[in-house]
């Protein structure tokens, strides 16, 4: 799915930057299969993981984002 909305929006890792924003593993890796980064999410459906980046509240996601 993730690949389809990237190519959809005609991503191109070159000239843009695309993060997957989940809460559970399978975004993450969902994320790593499609080349993009990954944020992971403790608020939603799991609260622990060891992806590289964790956030603990919705504003920490721009912080690192923009």
């Amino acid at each position: 799915m993730l690949n389809h909305i990237l190519n959809y929006y005609n991503y191109d890792e070159k000239n843009h930057k695309a993060w997957m924003v989940g809460d559970n593993s399978k975004d993450i890796l969902s994320a790593a299969s499609a080349g993009i980064d990954s944020i992971f999410a403790t608020w939603g459906f799991s609260p622990k993981s060891d992806a590289k980046i964790v956030v603990k509240k919705p504003p920490e996601v721009l912080d690192i984002v923009l």
